[in-house]
């Protein structure tokens, strides 16, 4: 018994399509296609993203400290180019001697346009000077000042200062308002602020001629003759 040869009698007997189809499938899967799925899948998205792939040994090598001196390798090779063009030898030369004549040649020369330069003589003309203008003009300037400072003054009068108005005071008018004015306490301060200044004045008077040395006042008794007229005396 054949089952396939009654599957397709029965799909016959019911009037089915299906009996005239082949059997075998219209589509094929390539051998090893599974096993090389993955990677055609994660070279499509490289490809969709924009990336590539990664080497692990890159087939391309850059030499040491190569990007360091790049810069002077490619100014070398300019300068070699630039270089290649000219001329072995200086196309301009100095004549003999030149630097050595040089200060005599400028010299000569300059004589020689001044030689050869004509000379204006303009003929000196006596000024007249004129005194009396002179006198009126300074005259002028005396008499504005003048007005000037007077003017001055009298718009912005200068107050005279507290020691000038304390000098017009008379002594009997400053003693009236001292008893009119001053207290006990006032009096003992300013007799404490007294004796205070001629303590100090002491003081000072006393240190300076601690500094004398007796041998200087000696020699200067000798010079003024004092020691003299108190041996007379």
């Amino acid at each position: 018994m054949n089952i396939h040869n009654d599957i397709v009698e029965e799909l016959s007997a019911w009037n089915s399509p299906l009996a005239g189809m082949s059997r075998k499938m219209p589509y094929e899967i390539p051998d090893g296609y599974f096993e090389a799925l993955s990677d055609r899948i994660i070279a499509i998205q490289a490809i969709e993203n924009g990336l590539l792939p990664q080497v692990a040994n890159p087939p391309f090598a850059v030499p040491q400290d190569y990007f360091e001196k790049n810069p002077e390798v490619i100014m070398n090779r300019i300068e070699a180019e630039m270089l290649a063009g000219f001329p072995k030898s200086n196309p301009f030369t100095v004549p003999g001697n030149y630097f050595e004549n040089l200060s005599a040649n400028i010299m000569a020369a300059v004589e020689n346009e001044a030689d050869h330069e004509p000379v204006e003589y303009k003929p000196i003309r006596k000024r007249k000077i004129n005194f009396w203008g002179s006198i009126r003009w300074a005259a002028a300037a005396i008499l504005i000042s003048s007005i000037g400072i007077g003017s001055y003054k009298m718009i912005y009068p200068v107050s005279p200062s507290a020691e000038h108005r304390m000098s017009r005071i008379s002594t009997d008018t400053i003693g009236a308002f001292v008893q009119a004015n001053l207290d006990e306490f006032d009096a003992d301060m300013l007799e404490n602020n007294v004796a205070t200044a001629k303590t100090v004045r002491q003081d000072e008077y006393h240190s300076q001629i601690n500094k004398i040395d007796k041998n200087e006042i000696i020699q200067y008794l000798n010079e003024t003759g004092w020691s003299e007229k108190n041996e007379t005396n």
